[in-house]
């Protein structure tokens, strides 16, 4: 995986969108796992549940992935981890919240509501990553795919 690093960092700027998606796939997918295995213990009725514990268990991890992939920090890990921890729990009862607005108001399937509203609450979390907790100040570049024109 290091041996990868070099490749993906001339593509993907550490604080990146991109990068951030990288990694949120990865934590994504193995929220989405996890709330699959909870669904063979608890019927769709407990999903609120459902939602916020596999939310408490995959955050605790993604902040590790994050600090270490995603963003350039120097602020150390006995601050981060607070600060990330109030993250989660605002992400975890905004998106619960929100994921219940959501099973009210759509009539889809539980799955794509699920996917929406862990997209809107990724961006959500980058940001506030980005700018208030990681504090990753270097810039980054736009990667463009050029277009007709431009080529």
């Amino acid at each position: 995986m290091n041996d990868m690093l070099p490749l993906l960092n001339q593509f993907f700027s550490k604080g990146s969108l991109q990068r951030f998606g990288l990694a949120g796939g990865f934590n994504t997918l193995l929220f989405l796992i996890l709330i699959e295995i909870f669904y063979t213990i608890f019927d769709e009725s407990s999903a609120p549940f459902v939602w916020a514990v596999s939310w408490i268990l995959t955050s605790y991890m993604a902040h590790f992935i994050h600090r270490w992939f995603t963003f350039d920090t120097t602020e150390p890990i006995r601050k981060t981890i607070p600060l990330v921890a109030i993250l989660y729990i605002f992400g975890m009862l905004g998106s619960t919240w929100t994921y219940v607005e959501f099973l009210q108001i759509l009539s889809i399937d539980i799955r794509l509501i699920a996917l929406l509203n862990v997209l809107l609450w990724g961006a959500i979390t980058w940001l506030s990553m980005r700018v208030l907790i990681f504090k990753h100040v270097k810039e980054i570049k736009l990667h463009m795919i050029p277009t007709m024109q431009e080529e």
